[in-house]
């Protein structure tokens, strides 16, 4: 979902919101955002429609939402009010496009949200160092998570085994879209 070698330049806020919006609410936040942001469905559903591209979120959708320098259409349709968790960052090496995934087991994720949730609103000595490491616990367990859909993976497979069979040479790509 997120590259391997991204870093986090600034931690900027980690926010828990608990059914904050009712039922058929819409939030236009369609504005330039300064950070990147990273949010965690835990319950309700939400249908997202970022640059005219709408899908519904569930619990266990994880968002990852680039920082953009201009206008963005970014709009949350609450259909059921649910529960969720987000950080923001900096990152100078952070994907400039919107990426999401269905996490399989979300409560590892979930209890490293609200860990870092806490640590951050308590704000213990230690507290920026502990919340940032723990912001790379949730981008590990990010990591180990499959982005493809099934569905894509199999259309892709057969130019990913060409690819595999050819690792250590020097290959012509261009043909690869026709083994799809």
């Amino acid at each position: 979902m997120l590259p391997s070698d991204m870093h986090i330049d600034e931690l900027g806020g980690v926010l828990f919101g608990n059914h904050p919006f009712s039922a058929g609410q819409i939030n236009d936040w369609s504005v330039p955002r300064i950070t990147n942001e990273l949010i965690l469905k835990v319950s309700g559903q939400t249908i997202i429609t970022v640059d005219g591209s709408s899908a519904a979120e569930t619990a266990g959708t994880v968002r990852f939402m680039p920082e953009t320098p201009e206008y963005s259409q970014y709009i949350c349709q609450t259909v059921e009010p649910g529960s969720y968790y987000y950080f923001k960052f900096k990152s100078k090496n952070a994907p400039r496009e919107m990426r999401r995934i269905q996490v399989k087991n979300y409560q590892t994720l979930e209890r490293l949200f609200v860990r870092m949730w806490q640590v951050w609103t308590m704000k213990k000595d230690g507290w920026y160092h502990a919340a940032l490491s723990i912001a790379y616990e949730i981008f590990a367990v990010l990591e180990q998570q499959s982005y493809l859909p099934s569905s894509q993976a199999k259309v892709l497979l057969p130019a990913m085994n060409e690819i595999e069979r050819h690792l250590v040479e020097n290959i012509d790509i261009s043909h690869l879209h026709e083994l799809c």
